[in-house]
């Protein structure tokens, strides 16, 4: 992910001690613990806007909800992508096939935003950015979860 130096922006590791991919069930459980804490705080309750980004070869099928094709590209190597968009409810478990496959690095890059204020919700393979509607919610993110922030000056 980039950073905008005029958005709020906090990134959150998924695993203790910055470690990038689980190699047991246990670790599983805390990617999903986090994803779901971190998602809920940024999201809150009610629709999110759910959009993803992937190779159109990929067999991966993730949700249960129904997205519509919104967009279809082709990059200067001749590789097919789509983006698919909904407006879909954040509910932890439906999504926990999607946010396991996306910290293995095998998912589509997938991104949720809240309709209310544009906060987004953006996990991958080592963590977790949010995007908040506010550099105040952002240091309050900052202050909640401090033991899952990287300790690199810069933030990664």
């Amino acid at each position: 992910m980039w950073q905008s130096e005029m958005e709020p922006w906090v990134r959150f590791h998924s695993l203790p001690g910055s470690k990038r991919y689980a190699t047991s069930d246990a670790e599983r459980k805390s990617i999903l613990s986090r994803a779901r804490i971190l998602a809920q705080r940024i999201l809150g309750r009610g629709p999110a806007w759910v959009a993803d980004l992937h190779l159109e070869s990929s067999e991966f099928e993730w949700t249960p909800y129904v997205l519509r094709p919104a967009m279809r590209f082709v990059d200067e190597d001749g590789m097919a992508f789509a983006i698919r968009a909904g407006l879909v409810e954040w509910e932890g478990e439906p999504f926990d096939a999607l946010v396991v496959a996306i910290s293995d690095d095998i998912g589509p890059r997938t991104l949720w935003m809240s309709p209310k204020d544009g906060a987004v919700f953006a996990p991958y393979d080592g963590g977790f950015d949010l995007f908040p509607g506010s550099e105040e919610a952002a240091a309050a993110l900052r202050g909640e979860f401090p033991q899952w922030l990287s300790r690199h000056p810069s933030g990664r």
